[in-house]
């Protein structure tokens, strides 16, 4: 059975502390990439800006879409995942730039392409992901209002750990 939990740290120190296959983090569809975690993850997994600059290339960089960079750490495939949760971007408090809805829908789409199940030393076993509070830095949403989300789209089908900074 597969389940959601929290951990507390950054998602770069739980990264290095485990094995994880997908990383999944919230982007804006301008193709930005430069502040909050995804300046972060663009920084670190270059793939990731390249993903994203071939999404918009292809017009694919679109509310509710992913794009996906692929990586080897560890020996293994990692996925890192733009999803495009946010239409604009900016920095006012009192906007939501990310919605539920987008959210829901790039979610969705994850684990539609990249399935639930890998097999590992013989045996099928949940994806790991690994994201932090998806949404709830400058896209604005609330961690109440994401959990449940996240739980629905992803809890069931793949082993999800949530940082609880970025």
């Amino acid at each position: 059975m597969s389940h959601l939990k929290e951990v507390p740290g950054d998602l770069f120190s739980e990264l290095d502390k485990g094995d994880y296959d997908i990383v999944i983090h919230d982007c804006n569809c301008p193709n930005q990439m430069g502040a909050g975690i995804a300046k972060t993850i663009a920084e670190r997994f270059p793939i990731a800006k390249t993903a994203d600059n071939k999404a918009m290339a292809k017009g694919e960089n679109k509310p509710g879409n992913i794009s996906v960079g692929l990586t080897r750490r560890n020996g293994r495939n990692l996925f890192i995942v733009n999803a495009y949760t946010q239409q604009s971007c900016g920095r006012d408090p009192n906007i939501k730039y990310a919605s539920l809805k987008t959210l829901q829908k790039s979610l969705a789409v994850v684990r539609e392409k990249l399935g639930s199940t890998i097999q590992e030393n013989g045996q099928q076993k949940a994806r790991r992901v690994l994201m932090p509070k998806i949404g709830c830095g400058y896209g604005n949403m609330t961690w109440d209002e994401v959990e449940p989300v996240i739980q629905l789209e992803l809890g069931a089908a793949l082993d999800v750990t949530i940082c609880d900074r970025h």
